[in-house]
């Protein structure tokens, strides 16, 4: 398999004109301004331990891989204003646990920091001439600092735009299109007046409004009721409500929308009632511009669109809400959950923009959800197994241990341990060093195959179906079977399969010795794929209608990159382009971004965006992983 390479898409950043530097938590190469930029995708340094940006002026840039970085930046403004922004792969995908030591010098000289896409769960502030400003960031404490497009687990300023999750002592500010999901809010007498004409959503909220010493719930479930309670609440601690006209609609706190299951996580559910007043007010809460359908999890198996423990291993527990790991299951072991959907409809031929995976796995213990390797799973040869340092690129190792006790190797004369907290595990091939030597004797070493931390996921998307309808007769065992409506305009009718009703929309896998169904009302079956789909099988059913089209082929892909290679570089044509294994090319494979950066040297493959109109999604949770 080949080695990943970071994405060649970052929304802050152009390599044209950008002085930019790489960082991976599974680098060992130690960072030196004085060659920046030598530092580059296929050379990271490695972002542990102490950084030294000092004396940089203007504007530098610095691509942080996923996992978990640990240590502190130094940096000073001494001769200009000091930019530095630090860009990172995604929430939930960069963990940023780094200090920061900033300084300034003279009288003006200032410095400000930028913080990109990733979740922050510890940072110290220096605030002497330095400024803060994060962006499309997951952040868990009150940071100081200028705040957009962020989700916020804590009472902290805003700039407006901002999602508050699950805060348990929120309070409003003078800001536009924050939206306030699960939160305890505190709204006063000033704020109804004083923030009249401020867009504010609230979505599953418990308020204290004036004097009330509790928190409370809103009584009704529609938005005019919601918002009857609150004002009569308001009333009766002596506060007017005004009216406020915006769009050609006047309400009480016209500009204020309160609703209920409206949101997964601080995103705004697609035609939901707070998407509604969106659309009718021409405005967009919180974090995020997109709007999300909800994939289900549900102990339910005729539940459409979702996750059910039919279709998972014996690693997870899935629950109503919930997928976790199983009661009996050690995560010092190496482990491998995995759970897939049922199959959604897309409802016709569309783009997918985004997978918001919402989790809150131990990722510090390397619980993460991917379903692609960051190591080999070949062991190294202490004799002759490692590849030095060749053609600009290091070959990273790990050191681990095969037991619970702390491992060694010497490598070029430097001793390398297992134990995580040292951050002393991993070193880079020389030339001329090819043996490495155990100190310990449960020391084993791997090749890292991923110093971008990719964290993937996996689907399998087609354009069409079989397009036989079924009405009688027995179905075949180990195939998918989908539920659809007659008239989609008339969604009524059900498909009774072996003692479960499945309403329109939701699908099933027909099991051996249990061929029969009944319909009822205003659906239709129709067979999809082989759950266990191989092109070599030699079952002759569809054979013939998967020729030519995409296949059901389950592939990996980054929830926040959707995009692929199509076959013939073209867009026309029905299918994605493949390795030399007859695997999907998708933005979760090796050669994706390799291929799109043209690191071969010959002109890059272009990258399209994954369409489609039948799908389902595989998660795979595994311990073990670096970070």
């Amino acid at each position: 398999m080949g080695k990943y390479n970071y994405r060649d898409k970052y929304g802050r950043l152009d390599e044209s004109i950008d002085n930019v530097a790489f960082f991976s938590a599974l680098s060992a190469t130690a960072y030196d301004q004085r060659t920046r930029s030598v530092y580059t995708r296929t050379n990271p340094a490695k972002s542990h331990g102490v950084i030294d940006l000092k004396r940089n002026s203007g504007v530098t840039k610095n691509v942080f891989s996923g996992g978990i970085h640990t240590g502190s930046i130094v940096t000073e403004a001494s001769a200009n204003y000091n930019y530095l922004h630090m860009i990172g792969s995604g929430m939930d995908s960069t963990i940023w646990n780094k200090n920061i030591n900033a300084y300034g010098e003279g009288s003006v000289w200032q410095n400000s920091l930028y913080f990109y896409d990733m979740t922050v769960r510890h940072i110290s502030q220096p605030l002497y001439r330095t400024g803060y400003i994060f962006v499309g960031c997951t952040i868990y404490s009150d940071l100081s600092g200028t705040k957009h497009s962020c989700k916020l687990y804590a009472k902290t300023s805003t700039n407006g735009g901002n999602s508050f999750i699950n805060v348990p002592d929120a309070v409003l500010s003078n800001t536009n299109l924050d939206l306030f999901d699960h939160c305890k809010v505190t709204i006063l007498s000033s704020d109804v007046s004083g923030y009249r004409n401020n867009f504010v959503a609230f979505n599953d909220c418990e308020l204290k409004i004036g004097a009330e010493t509790e928190y409370k719930a809103l009584n009704g479930n529609t938005e005019e009721e919601l918002r009857a309670d609150f004002v009569a609440r308001c009333e009766a601690q002596s506060i007017t409500v005004p009216n406020v006209t915006d769009m050609g609609e006047t309400m009480k706190q016209g500009k204020w929308i309160f609703s209920k299951n409206s949101c997964v996580d601080g995103l705004v559910k697609k035609d939901s009632a707070l998407h509604n007043y969106e659309k009718r007010h021409l405005v967009y809460f919180g974090y995020s511009f997109d709007r999300c359908d909800a994939i289900g999890i549900t102990s339910d198996k005729s539940k459409s669109a979702s996750f059910s423990p039919v279709y998972a291993n014996s690693s997870l527990a899935i629950t109503d809400g919930s997928i976790a790991l199983a009661s009996n299951i050690d995560v010092s072991q190496a482990v491998a959950g995995e759970c897939a959907t049922n199959i959604i409809w897309l409802g016709g031929k569309y783009q997918l923009n985004k997978l918001d995976i919402i989790h809150n796995l131990p990722i510090d213990q390397g619980v993460l959800i991917d379903s692609t390797p960051s190591l080999s799973s070949v062991e190294v040869n202490k004799d002759g197994g490692i590849v030095p340092y060749s053609n600009g690129v290091h070959r990273a190792y790990i050191v681990r241990s095969k037991d619970n006790q702390e491992a060694k190797v010497k490598y070029n004369g430097v001793t390398y341990s297992s134990a995580v907290i040292s951050r002393n595990n991993i070193f880079n091939g020389v030339a001329g060093v090819t043996s490495f030597v155990p100190e310990t004797s449960n020391a084993i070493v791997y090749e890292v195959l991923d110093k971008v931390l990719h964290s993937t996921v996996q689907m399998r998307i087609v354009n069409k179906i079989p397009s036989g309808v079924i009405a009688s007769g027995s179905l075949q065992a180990g195939y998918w079977y989908f539920v659809e409506p007659k008239l989609v305009s008339d969604a009524s009718g059900s498909v009774t399969y072996n003692g479960i009703t499945y309403p329109a929309y939701s699908s099933f896998v027909a099991e051996a010795g249990k061929s029969t169904f009944t319909l009822t009302g205003n659906v239709q079956l129709r067979r999809c794929w082989k759950d266990l789909y191989n092109e070599a099988d030699t079952d002759a059913t569809d054979k013939a209608f998967w020729q030519n089209e995409q296949k059901p082929k389950w592939f990996d892909v980054l929830p926040n990159d959707l995009r692929c290679l199509m076959s013939l570089n073209n867009a026309q044509q029905a299918e994605m382009q493949r390795d030399k294994a007859g695997n999907y090319i998708a933005s979760g494979h090796p050669d994706f971004y390799n291929s799109v950066l043209a690191m071969s040297g010959n002109p890059g493959e272009l990258a399209f965006p994954i369409k489609g109109a039948f799908m389902q999604l595989r998660l795979k949770i595994t311990t073990q992983n670096p970070i």
